[in-house]
């Protein structure tokens, strides 16, 4: 990592996944994005752990730091549940796994001068289950970080060229693809896939738009991918054959005003600083 000799005057936005971290650090006048991959032949914690000592400079003292966590277990949950303990009682009853090693919380606000509020615009949270453990070395090692769930990140941010129509946002980042699809503001679907496969992701996208009904003429699609130029090309080429409207996502501009990279930031990080 680069590192920086003074660190109390940047801010921090880490996107955790078993796979990778996403560390974007900035101040009014910079902007670091770097990614470190996590592996190993341990526990999927313990090469987490291993990485984060073995790159202090994660560890500094920032003016602000937020964790972003990628995980599976998820439920989109209305805004009417304000408690862990309500999350754990709706989620209980879906998970098919054992949750006695796990633990389940809402995804936290964000309020702070780095981040834009994370705000009940699109009338949903996220309740997230997390292995207790790593719950535990997050808080015990990013102290007073909240806790944002990656999806909670994405639907929380509206695109005022889409805000009045049906639209479905594909966002494909790191072989997981993100569906988000919406009618007049309001959330139709949110949800992640362990695919970055240009076939897959067509016939989940379509099925979702056929699912909720969307019209084929004003409806919108918007992509967001890193695949390459031809798989791009390939899943554009099918989408359009079904929709009429097929757009990459148009790019963001930060709090201090600066355009953010569609493909080098994280889609949840590019989020809560725009």
């Amino acid at each position: 990592m680069k590192t920086l000799s003074d660190t109390h005057n940047w801010h921090q936005i880490l996107e955790i996944s078993p796979e990778l971290i996403n560390v974007v650090r900035f101040t009014e006048r910079h902007v670091i994005v770097e990614r470190i991959p996590v592996g190993g032949d341990l526990t999927p914690l313990r090469n987490l752990e291993n990485v984060i000592y073995d790159n202090d400079q994660l560890l500094q003292d920032y003016a602000s730091c937020v964790l972003v966590v990628r995980n599976q277990h998820f439920m989109i949950v209305p805004p009417e549940v304000t408690s862990s303990e309500q999350a754990q009682a709706l989620m209980s009853e879906v998970l098919t796994e054992n949750t006695d090693e796990m633990e389940i919380i809402l995804s936290e606000d964000v309020d702070n001068s780095c981040c834009r509020l994370l705000t009940d615009d699109s009338n949903a949270n996220v309740a997230m289950a997390l292995p207790a453990d790593l719950l535990n070395f997050l808080r015990r090692t990013f102290s007073n970080c909240p806790i944002v769930s990656h999806l909670k990140a994405i639907i929380s941010h509206r695109l005022p060229e889409v805000e009045s129509a049906q639209s479905l946002l594909i966002n494909i980042e790191d072989s997981h693809t993100d569906l988000v699809a919406t009618d007049s503001g309001s959330l139709l679907l949110a949800n992640t896939l362990p695919t970055g496969d240009p076939d897959d992701v067509a016939f989940f996208a379509l099925k979702a738009w056929e699912t909720f009904n969307l019209d084929q003429e004003s409806g919108t699609i918007c992509l967001r991918s890193d695949m390459n130029l031809d798989d791009n090309t390939h899943l554009m080429g099918m989408l359009k054959q079904y929709v009429a409207n097929v757009v990459p996502l148009p790019p963001f501009h930060d709090k201090f005003g600066r355009k953010v990279d569609g493909g080098n930031i994280p889609l949840s990080i590019a989020n809560l600083i725009s």
